[in-house]
């Protein structure tokens, strides 16, 4: 085909002009002859020439011989053909006809380019093809060749008109030709693709393994035009995977006579084999230990440490090697050594790996043996702060241990030791005893002696040494090995202890505690104390002795401060071991070693009982003697006050009585009344008065406590009911009588219980009150006596007891009930307190029980 831009590439611009005016003077001559026969056919001389000139010269000259062309027609002719004329349908035509051959030449200039790009891409196509080391064919439906590139000829030792229109089968090795046909037959439009490896018989004569995807193209009626191959040549591939299986049979075989595990992988650790000992060990067939089923019998603490050591092998392309635990198919898990080797591709990076696993359990377990024998003996050598020495005695040499330098004084091993070193430390004094031992052990084998030593910082140090020699066959002494330890401390210890067994033998009690606070020893003092020997206080700390009078804070306060201060001392109440309270004054110091460690603690103290039993009695005396000469005082001031007040009091009610008896009814009556019954709360106050001047006699008789009690309660029964309170009575019927008179102990429940009927009226409901009463050890009777009321503020709670003090509102008491009361229980030698109680008021009521217990308490009636 003419390559016509070629040929205008090579043309200048006066050429195509020229060739187009050539053009235009031919058609010119042509009209000009046809035109005295036809006019109409001259004209259509113009389009045929136009089109060639636009296809030879180019769309500039094209539109140079139009425009000639045109003139031409208007001008040159007498008559015209094209009558010209100014009329907007003459302009219009000629503009049309001019523009419409323009159009004309632009689609013949396109075409031509567009021709042109696909010879060019034609052209590149069979180049790319011709370039290929793949094998490229194709084949007619017949199986005939229709195009085959360079490789295809190379391959096959024959040229392009030897190939093309034979046909293909001859070149398939014999064996092959079916199967290949077969292959190709099974084309189809909805299967148009089939991949096929075939050998062939190559130019030289050798047979060959080729692989070729071959593609199917049918028309549109589903018949086959063509079948397009593109293949290469995969002998050496065959070749080695022929190898390949011959190998991996071999090494099947080889795997399956070695004792250990042998295992396959793929990079990511894809389980791919696993020789028959995996299976007969791990009871796992080869399909369950395929993939990631070889980590199953992994023991489950050691998973995570196979799993980084199989992380930092791929990583690092590095040697697999771990030691682990595998179940054994009866449950059993034995230790292994599984160790893998990456394969490398021509990349460098991991194909497969190859490894095998060995049973190292017996091993394993000699190892942790010799371990745990080793970490003993260095934990005791470490402990027990000895230093080792194996001395030469043929060469004079001396191994040591880094301890044993240490204990000479030095921090790190010294460069050279021997014999005169070590008498160079010795103490002048010492050396006969030093030389005199080794020479001593040369024949008896033992070495053994204690010396003192100058350490570098010029301290005397005591020192233990201790040896064994050994002989060569002629019985020669060859060898001595032995140790050596610091006794400086035991030696002080022993001169402490010397002084320690005298002073411990002293009469204050003492005891001795580590820095856990543990008794580790007593004197006789303490057990004559407290009743506790040594076997008592085994795994026991002086919690053991607390009394419970002392709180949590107290205890914490004083461990705190002998930590911090170094010891304590004071006033504390402890328990004895048959549970009596006694106070003591107890010192307790912490020790502490050379290196500032607390390592017990020592205590000293006495029991102060009677020291304190006579402190409280000469401050109960004297309280007591207070107390009496203000009560004596305050009855003298009262006595005269009440009787100063008694008796006109008494000419007032009676003048008040007469006048409301013979007065009328009416507003001045009610006065009166009103008036009485103030004059008789007066009378009654001083007769009170009157009552607490006077201390009763402490002669009295003796009392039913459930008698008392019974018409004490008979007497405010309403006020309980009223009040709607609920009484809880714990009071057993046997008690022996007390050492009280009757009125006096009925007086005094009576203030107790109006009280706690009062305080219980003002709080929500349930009320409730409760009286409870033991008989103690030490012959007296207990009586509780608890309301769950608002209680007494902690404010006022020491005033409670003194007389004219009262929390009622005025007018409703007198401040004198409670401090009667105490007053009666104190002249009966018993006592009357308040105690703590969470919720509301408790008062404790302790009287001393008649001493002929012959005589019992009656029945609450």
């Amino acid at each position: 085909m003419i390559n016509i831009e070629q040929i205008q590439s090579k043309w200048s611009s006066v050429t195509r002009y020229a060739l187009a005016f050539a053009f235009f003077v031919i058609a010119l001559f042509v009209r000009l002859k046809i035109a005295p026969v036809e006019a109409g056919l001259s004209f259509m001389v113009f389009y045929p020439t136009m089109i060639l000139t636009f296809y030879l010269c180019g769309i500039r000259a094209g539109v140079f011989f139009t425009i000639l062309s045109t003139i031409s027609g208007y001008y040159l002719f007498v008559p015209p053909f094209l009558s010209f004329s100014p009329s907007t349908l003459g302009i219009i035509t000629t503009t049309c006809f001019v523009i419409s051959s323009c159009i004309i030449g632009l689609v013949i200039s396109r075409m031509q380019h567009t021709l042109a790009l696909l010879k060019q891409s034609e052209q590149h196509y069979h180049c790319e093809l011709e370039d290929q080391t793949e094998i490229i064919y194709r084949l007619k439906a017949d199986n005939t060749l229709i195009y085959v590139n360079d490789a295809f000829c190379r391959l096959f030792g024959k040229s392009h008109e030897k190939l093309i229109g034979h046909k293909w089968n001859p070149v398939v090795y014999a064996d092959d030709r079916q199967r290949v046909s077969d292959k190709l037959n099974s084309l189809s439009p909805s299967n148009p693709i089939v991949n096929i490896e075939n050998r062939f018989i190559a130019g030289d004569g050798l047979i060959r393994w080729g692989q070729f995807i071959n593609r199917a193209f049918y028309d549109e009626h589903g018949e086959l035009l063509e079948i397009q191959s593109v293949g290469r040549d995969i002998t050496q591939y065959k070749l080695a995977e022929i190898a390949l299986v011959d190998s991996e049979e071999e090494f099947r075989l080889l795997a399956e006579a070695m004792p250990q595990i042998v295992w396959i992988t793929r990079a990511d650790g894809w389980n791919i084999f696993h020789n028959q000992q995996w299976v007969d060990y791990t009871g796992l067939t080869q399909e369950e230990s395929h993939g990631h089923g070889w980590n199953k019998p992994i023991h489950p603490d050691d998973q995570q440490t196979a799993w980084d050591a199989w992380q930092n092998a791929v990583a690092n392309n590095s040697v697999y090697s771990l030691e682990c635990r595998l179940r054994r198919t009866d449950g059993e898990y034995r230790w292994w050594l599984v160790r893998g080797v990456p394969v490398l591709n021509a990349d460098g990076k991991i194909h497969k790996w190859f490894g095998t696993c060995t049973d190292i359990h017996e091993m394993k377990i000699v190892e942790n043996e010799l371990k745990i024998l080793g970490n003993r003996f260095n934990t005791a050598i470490a402990v027990s702060e000895i230093g080792i020495w194996d001395l030469n005695l043929h060469q004079g040499k001396v191994w040591r241990s880094l301890k044993h330098d240490q204990i000479f004084g030095y921090e790190s091993l010294q460069p050279l030791w021997n014999l005169a070193i070590s008498l160079q430390h010795v103490l002048p004094e010492d050396h006969n005893l030093v030389i005199s031992a080794f020479e001593e052990a040369k024949h008896t084998g033992i070495l053994l002696f204690e010396c003192r030593i100058i350490q570098r910082d010029q301290s005397v140090h005591w020192i233990n040494a201790r040896g064994r020699t050994f002989y060569d066959e002629n019985t020669q002494p060859m060898q001595m090995i032995g140790v050596v330890e610091d006794i400086t401390e035991r030696k002080l210890v022993e001169k402490e202890r010397i002084l320690a067994a005298t002073i411990f033998e002293a009469q204050e009690g003492m005891f001795i505690a580590d820095a856990d606070k543990f008794i580790l020893r007593v004197n006789k003092a303490f057990t004559h104390i407290t009743g506790y020997t040594l076997q008592d206080l085994q795994n026991q700390t002086p919690h053991l002795f607390s009394s419970g009078r002392h709180n949590h804070d107290f205890y914490t306060a004083m461990w705190q401060r002998i930590n911090r201060e170094g010891a304590w001392e004071g006033e504390i109440w402890n328990n004895r071991k048959n549970g009596e309270s006694y106070p003591q004054y107890l010192v307790i110091t912490a020790v502490k070693d050379s290196k500032g460690i607390l390592t017990n603690y020592v205590a000293t103290f006495n029991d102060i009982s009677k020291l304190k039993s006579t402190e409280e009695k000469l401050l109960l005396s004297l309280d007591k003697q207070m107390q009496q000469d203000k009560m004596a005082a305050m009855g003298v001031l009262v006595g005269g006050v009440a009787h100063e007040i008694n008796n006109p009091l008494m000419g007032v009610i009676n003048y008040i009585e007469y006048a409301h008896e013979h007065i009328e009814e009416g507003r001045p009556r009610e006065m009166l009344g009103k008036a009485l019954k103030e004059a008789n709360r007066i009378a009654r106050l001083v007769n009170k008065m009157l009552t607490f001047a006077h201390q009763p006699s402490s002669d009295a008789p003796f009392c039913d406590l459930l008698s008392a009690l019974n018409h004490v309660l008979h007497s405010i029964e309403d006020d309980l009911k009223k009040a709607e309170i609920t009484l809880h009575l714990d009071v057993p019927k046997d008690f022996l009588h007390l050492e009280i008179n009757p009125d006096s102990l009925e007086q005094i429940l009576l203030n107790l219980l109006v009280n706690a009927v009062y305080c219980l009226k003002n709080v929500a409901k349930p009320r409730e009150l409760q009286i409870m009463a033991r008989q103690m050890e030490n012959d007296s009777i207990e009586l509780l006596i608890h309301d769950n009321g608002i209680g007494v503020p902690i404010n006022i709670r020491h005033k409670i007891f003194d007389p004219f003090f009262t929390t009622k509102p005025l007018g409703e008491g007198t401040g004198l009930g409670l401090a009667m009361s105490r007053q009666l229980v104190e002249a009966s030698n018993g006592k009357l307190e308040l105690l703590e109680s969470s919720q509301g008021a408790c008062f404790k009521l302790s009287l001393p029980v008649l001493s002929h217990p012959s005589v019992k308490s009656s029945e609450i009636s």
